[in-house]
């Protein structure tokens, strides 16, 4: 299947948005995928050794899937926030997801993403790597939240793994580090 939005190949000249999809799917069991991502979890479902390195999770159909997906949109407006250059580019295979690449601006803020989620080993490694840079606080917070007293720039960093896709798995393994800079205000 391959999708084609305003500003990809061949669409017309002036438009703002593209996106193109690649998706090769057999049969995917979101039923018993998400049971067995959940607190509620059969133990069956969630405690399965892994043997030769087949997905403890097999039978959902995600370990078969494989999906490339390239977006871009030019602006748009969210909760009343601008946004602009959004860009996504994403891989899944082997029932793995990889994001290596989005972004985009906001309030005069650049934000950058990566990262990598393993959705069919119920302790497989995830990472999420994220920077956000020249926010403007002021503007975000009069524009979203009607509030008026703060004001400065912002920025962020995040560098993060952990293993397994249910809460009580990511914080007992949750590894990383992350800092915020503001200046200028507050």
């Amino acid at each position: 299947v391959e999708l084609l939005l305003p500003g990809a190949a061949g669409i017309p000249k002036g438009a703002t948005s593209f996106a193109k999809l690649h998706l090769q799917v057999g049969t995917i069991n979101l039923d018993r995928y998400l049971a067995s991502h959940t607190n509620d979890a059969k133990p069956e479902a969630t405690k399965q050794p892994e043997k030769s390195g087949k997905p403890p999770l097999k039978g959902t159909g995600l370990d078969k899937a494989r999906a490339e997906i390239t977006a871009g949109v030019k602006s748009l407006t969210i909760m009343k926030a601008p946004v602009q250059d959004i860009t996504l580019n994403c891989v899944l295979a082997n029932g793995v997801l990889t994001v290596s690449k989005a972004s985009l601006k906001t309030f005069e803020g650049q934000l950058n993403l990566s990262a990598v989620a393993d959705l069919v080993n119920a302790q497989g490694q995830n990472s999420l790597k994220a920077s956000l840079s020249g926010l403007n606080i002021g503007n975000a917070l009069v524009t979203v939240m009607n509030e008026k007293r703060l004001g400065g720039q912002a920025g962020a960093n995040l560098d993060f793994t952990f293993r397994g896709l249910d809460s009580d798995s990511i914080l007992r393994t949750l590894n990383g580090s992350g800092n915020v800079m503001i200046k200028n205000g507050v």
